[in-house]
């Protein structure tokens, strides 16, 4: 999902320059589509998103700048995976607020479908905060 906003809150402000790409850390829905929900939430929103679900890799980590995870235990595996001369940035995207701030987003996969919507409005809110700061050093 987050994927998605972000690459229309670039196209929204003239960045679609920027590189982005979705990773899991797990190899568990490799090959698969999002999730009907998250792709019904995003429709809502006006965003079509279509991606096939891959496993983050070593060569991430020299193709990407910042690199951000959902929650704690993604952030923990992410960082035993990053080369150790890599100079990509590593960070929860809770963090985006605030560096101090070290809050899971919430995975609603096993939850109601409104819980898609709550994380939705989560992720549109730090990923607005990621493009301002993409546009200050532009």
């Amino acid at each position: 999902m987050a994927e998605g906003i972000f690459k229309e809150l670039c196209i929204q402000n003239g960045l679609e320059h920027i590189n982005s790409d979705s990773a899991a850390t797990s190899r568990e829905e490799v090959g698969s589509r999002p999730d009907h929900r998250t792709r019904s939430v995003l429709k809502k929103h006006g965003i079509i998103y279509d991606h096939i679900a891959r496993q983050i890799k070593a060569d991430d980590f020299a193709k990407f700048d910042l690199i951000l995870a959902m929650d704690k235990s993604n952030l923990i595996e992410v960082n035993l995976l990053k080369p150790k001369d890599s100079k990509s940035e590593v960070k929860m995207i809770s963090q985006l607020v605030n560096d101090n701030l070290l809050k899971d987003v919430e995975d609603p996969y096993h939850l109601d479908k409104s819980k898609f919507e709550d994380v939705y409005v989560v992720l549109d809110e730090y990923l607005k905060i990621l493009i301002d700061k993409i546009k200050m050093l532009q």
